[in-house]
């Protein structure tokens, strides 16, 4: 780590260019070294920056590390609008991501805006940060986020050794509904199954992500076994009960449940989303619109 920081303090054109830059981990969301107009600390979550509680939903910090490419985004902080640029770092084995912070409040890219309050400014920032992980169609959490967010919630449940679960979902007949009704039906269907699920989650705590075509992923955090199959059950009934309306023709709609925990076996993102896949075969296999555990 040494290497890298003092190969970081010899560009001093990069403490010339931004306010602020970090060196971060982020499958920890630490801080390991930040160069801040000549102010060195070395604490803190990243995320804290931001008068966070929790990892940024839009962390360019970890897409940068899974996709070894440059990202920016915009944030804000006290009225404060910054730009942050992240880059990936690699020194041998060690892999870590500069973050560059710029103050942007009065550039001219603000300026031209000053009509615009402030407060503004910053709920469609909040807006854009959501659209790039967000699922148009269903507005639940898209594929990036989940390759972005469900490793750092596993090592989360391990350090403060949590329950961990997850449910692979699958829409019963699905083709069949495009085939008979078409395409535009599929899609409201979509939509639908994501309001039914993100109404019978946590909002705090567990998140629904569209996997791909019309599977669905949901993550419960740190719930017990008894509450997280009453959850998945009350989420097969809801559909299963639930009017799908579409041109005036009700559509009726059944789902298919896999489930998968972290274990010392089971302790790793595919691990846990191959399990989960075998268990929903095994639910399509058994005549659908169950859950497998």
């Amino acid at each position: 780590m040494s290497n890298i920081c003092s190969g970081l303090a010899e560009c001093e054109y990069l403490k010339l260019l931004f306010d602020k830059v970090r060196v971060i981990n982020p499958l920890k969301n630490e801080i390991i070294h930040i160069f801040s107009k000549g102010v060195n600390e070395s604490d803190g979550k990243c995320y804290s920056i931001w008068n966070k509680s929790n990892m940024c939903e839009n962390c360019i910090s970890m897409r940068a590390y899974n996709e070894n490419k440059v990202f920016t985004k915009v944030e804000y902080n006290d009225n404060r609008v910054f730009a942050i640029t992240a880059i990936t770092m690699n020194k041998g084995r060690e892999h870590y991501v500069i973050e560059c912070i710029k103050d942007i409040t009065d550039s001219m890219l603000i300026n031209e805006v000053s009509c615009i309050a402030i407060s503004e400014i910053c709920e469609e920032i909040e807006k854009l940060n959501k659209l790039v992980i967000t699922d148009e169609l269903t507005e639940c959490y898209n594929r990036r986020y989940i390759n972005e967010r469900f490793p750092l919630e596993i090592k989360e449940s391990k350090r403060k050794n949590e329950k961990l679960t997850i449910v692979l979902m699958d829409i019963d007949n699905f083709k069949k509904i495009n085939d008979k009704y078409g395409h535009q039906s599929g899609d409201y269907v979509l939509k639908e199954i994501g309001k039914i699920v993100k109404s019978n989650i946590r909002k705090e705590y567990d998140w629904v992500s569209r996997y791909g075509g019309e599977e669905f992923l949901i993550v419960f955090k740190n719930m017990d076994t008894e509450n997280f199959i009453k959850s998945t059950e009350k989420i097969r009934k809801s559909i299963e009960e639930h009017k799908f309306i579409y041109n005036g023709v009700e559509i009726k709609l059944t789902a298919s449940f896999g489930v998968a925990e972290l274990s010392d076996k089971i302790d790793e993102m595919d691990m846990l989303i191959a399990e989960a896949d075998k268990k929903l075969y095994k639910a399509k296999e058994l005549g659908k619109n169950i859950v497998i555990i």
